[in-house]
C-alpha cells in the first residue's frame, strides 16, 4: 500500500510543475464516495480503492451519475486521470477525454448533431505534463486533441506523449497541506 500512496503523492507533486499549472486534481478513493477535498494534497490516509477493474466506460457513468451538489468545482465531466498498474512502473497516466467528431469524410466546417461520433480517447503521457494536457483538454478539447493527431512524432515507442514545448517552473508549488490532514502519520509511521 505504501508504494501506491508515494505513486499518487508523487504524481501530485510531478503533475503541477509545469509553467501556468496548478493543483486542481480531486482523488477518487471509492465509488460510495460523495464529499471531495480540492484539491488533493499529498500526504493521503491510506486507502482501499474500490475501482479497480473498472473501464473507462464505467467510470465516466459513475462521475456523470455523481448529485451535483457533490461536483466538485474542479471535477471534469469530459476529462479525467487514471492511475493503474502502468502507472506504477513508468510514471505515466492514462488521461481520458470525451472526443466528438465527425466522420471523416464530412465537409470541413460541416456539423451535423446527427452524425456526431463520440468516444473515449486516451492520451498516455508522464506526471509531468499530464495538468498540462488536462488544462488544454478541458479549454480548447477539439483543438487540443485535433493538434496532438497532427504531431503523431511526439509519441513515443511506448505509446507515451511526449510535450517538449511545454516550459517548466523554477519552483515546486505544492507541499503538503497541513490543513487537509493534520493527524496523519508520517511516511516513517505509515
Amino acid at each position: 500500500m505504501l508504494k501506491i500512496l508515494e505513486v499518487i503523492e508523487h504524481f501530485l507533486r510531478e503533475s503541477q510543475r509545469t509553467e501556468g499549472d496548478s493543483n486542481h486534481w480531486v482523488l477518487a478513493r471509492d465509488p460510495t464516495q460523495t464529499k471531495f477535498k480540492v484539491p488533493t494534497y499529498p500526504r493521503i490516509r491510506a486507502f482501499e480503492t474500490g475501482f479497480n477493474g473498472y473501464s473507462v466506460d464505467v467510470l465516466a457513468s459513475w462521475i456523470n451519475k455523481l448529485p451535483e451538489e457533490h461536483h466538485p468545482r474542479f471535477l471534469s465531466l469530459t476529462n479525467f486521470a487514471i492511475l493503474d498498474d502502468r502507472t506504477l512502473s513508468d510514471e505515466t497516466v492514462s488521461i481520458q477525454t470525451w472526443v466528438e467528431q465527425m466522420p471523416a469524410d464530412s465537409e470541413e466546417g460541416d456539423w451535423d448533431p446527427s452524425k456526431v461520433i463520440s468516444f473515449w480517447k486516451e492520451f498516455r503521457v508522464p506526471f509531468l505534463y499530464a495538468t498540462h494536457v488536462v488544462t488544454m483538454l478541458e479549454f480548447k478539447p477539439a483543438m487540443y486533441v485535433e493538434e496532438l493527431a497532427m504531431t503523431a512524432a511526439f509519441i513515443d515507442a511506448n505509446g507515451v506523449l511526449r510535450t517538449p514545448h511545454v516550459q517548466l517552473k523554477e519552483w515546486d508549488l505544492i507541499e503538503e497541506d497541513s490543513e487537509s490532514d493534520p493527524d496523519l502519520p508520517s511516511r516513517e509511521e505509515r
